[in-house]
């Protein structure tokens, strides 16, 4: 993944920085059981923000104990431990890296694709763990990427009815269909939270998207790459009135998440740290990654760290 949804840490209490990381180590954890060992390589702040928002919506009640960390082996960590919420967003991570993957061996040239392929052989397992323990999980989202393609393909072709947003909400629709898949029954409960999850993963896919676009500007000019923004303005990089555009519409999507995620609020719920978090990502740390990616001094990460 991506690795741009991520906390304001400065903005957090320590209570929630300490649930955050409690979900983040969790996570990796939870990888190794549910993919693999290597696939925690892939461990990602988006799968994290998706875990927190299950935990949030179910109101799953978590434990955590202390463990080793594989980074820091000389400090444990506090983690937590089964969570059926965790096992999902690790499962959805190991099958968006394996996407991931197989993108890049196809797209890229040289090392990079050599690297690619080499890794794809590997994540592909992933990919059937994770369809064996969620049906249609892998399929739905490839059927939903195509569309994807579709839409990007449609734009670098100059289709007039194309667009970055076109593309972007392309995008928004794998996470919603990700984020929505463990609500699958059809009481009233489940199809409200349901339907938060799929609006919360709508909007926060096409952020994701749009900020990664301008993110991969200035690479995709110099490799030639397709890129949305460069296809929609014909150039690759953004002016002044173009950047406050898009500072603008970034500031939108992450405004729409939260608001969906208001729906969900309740102000009698017993733990308060997974929706403070939330909303601390929706409202801050989103608004800074934006910021620093617009003017150019954001380095996206390989392995996220804390």
């Amino acid at each position: 993944m991506f690795g741009y949804v991520r906390p304001a840490t400065s903005e957090l209490k320590v209570r929630e920085y300490d649930f955050y990381r409690s979900v983040y180590c969790g996570l990796c954890r939870r990888m190794g059981k549910v993919c693999g060992a290597m696939s925690r390589l892939c461990l990602s702040y988006d799968l994290t923000f998706l875990a927190m928002l299950l935990i949030k919506l179910r109101g799953e009640e978590i434990k955590t104990g202390r463990r080793t960390c594989p980074v820091n082996c000389a400090k444990p960590v506090r983690a937590v431990e089964d969570s059926e919420s965790l096992d999902y967003a690790a499962a959805a991570c190991g099958v968006l890296s394996d996407f991931g993957f197989a993108d890049d061996a196809a797209d890229e040239k040289g090392g990079k694709r050599f690297s690619a392929r080499c890794a794809r052989a590997v994540s592909s397992g992933w990919s059937k763990k994770a369809e064996r323990r969620y049906p249609g999980l892998v399929g739905g989202t490839a059927e939903r990427l195509k569309a994807l393609s579709e839409a990007e393909a449609s734009l670098a072709a100059g289709d007039p009815d194309a667009s970055v947003d076109s593309a972007a909400s392309a995008f928004g629709e794998v996470l919603s269909f990700i984020f929505a898949y463990p609500f699958g029954g059809e009481d009233g409960d489940v199809r409200e939270k349901r339907a938060v999850a799929a609006a919360v993963g709508q909007r926060t896919g096409r952020w994701i998207y749009l900020v990664d676009a301008v993110d991969d500007l200035a690479e995709d000019g110099k490799k030639g790459r397709f890129n949305p923004f460069a296809a929609s303005y014909g150039k690759y990089e953004l002016d002044g009135d173009e950047k406050i555009t898009v500072r603008c519409l970034l500031g939108a999507e992450a405004g729409a998440a939260a608001d969906a995620l208001m729906l969900a609020d309740d102000p009698g719920e017993a733990h308060p740290e997974p929706a403070a978090v939330l909303n601390n990502i929706l409202s801050d740390g989103m608004r800074q990654v934006a910021q620093r990616v617009l003017d150019g001094n954001y380095r996206k990460p390989g392995r996220d760290k804390l």
